[in-house]
């Protein structure tokens, strides 16, 4: 027996290949599949979580999470394109997070009003029952009529509406437990909406 021969018998390659047989490796394209269903899941999370109490106090979790997983992708080919999926993938959910009409004001419902078109004084009694608030005063302004879509319009389109026909601003009071980027947090205080040269609002404005 050759000195060859006694080294193929029972050794172990130094560098074993990296593609055994019947290994299967995902392509340039699963692989961005796959990035891209993880940026989705990371950004269900990051919208779906409460800001303070998860994704504030446990960022000593997910972010060390989040690092050691991207520090293993960018051991493989095609890292550059995959991050820049995973980064806009999770940008623009949590863009359409902010804009989505999930939020409270969305959610919450005033009346019935007797009437879609209302003065502001006679609308600021009715939505008074329903925890909104419109610090109308006396005078004139109690007479600017304002215009609804319905007689049971959302919180939402009660403050637009009155912010575009009249000098008033709504100013959140806001509990900031549990609030997320999806569904925004509960005013606990109810609705305020006051004239645009209140006190108030340039408080909620700094």
């Amino acid at each position: 027996m050759s000195m060859e021969d006694g080294k193929d018998e029972g050794q172990v390659p130094m560098n074993p290949p990296m593609d055994r047989p019947g290994e299967w490796r995902p392509g340039p394209g699963i692989r961005l599949l796959l990035d891209g269903l993880g940026a989705v899941a990371w950004g269900v999370f990051f919208i779906a979580s409460p800001i303070a109490e998860v994704l504030f106090m446990g960022a000593v979790v997910w972010v060390p999470l989040l690092i050691w997983r991207e520090w293993r992708r960018s051991r493989r080919p095609r890292f550059w394109p995959g991050l820049f999926l995973r980064v806009g993938i999770v940008t623009g959910l949590i863009m359409l997070a902010k804009v989505a009409p999930t939020k409270c004001e969305d959610q919450m419902r005033v009346g019935p009003l007797s009437a879609a078109t209302l003065p502001l004084g006679r609308l600021a009694e009715e939505v008074d029952k329903d925890r909104v608030s419109i610090k109308v005063g006396e005078g004139k302004v109690r007479e600017i009529m304002i215009r609804l879509p319905s007689t049971t319009p959302s919180v939402r389109q009660l403050i637009d509406a009155v912010e575009a026909t009249a000098r008033f601003k709504y100013v959140p009071r806001k509990c900031g437990n549990s609030m997320t980027v999806l569904w925004g947090a509960y005013p606990i205080w109810g609705i305020e909406i006051y004239p645009t040269e209140d006190p108030h609002v340039a408080e909620s404005v700094k």
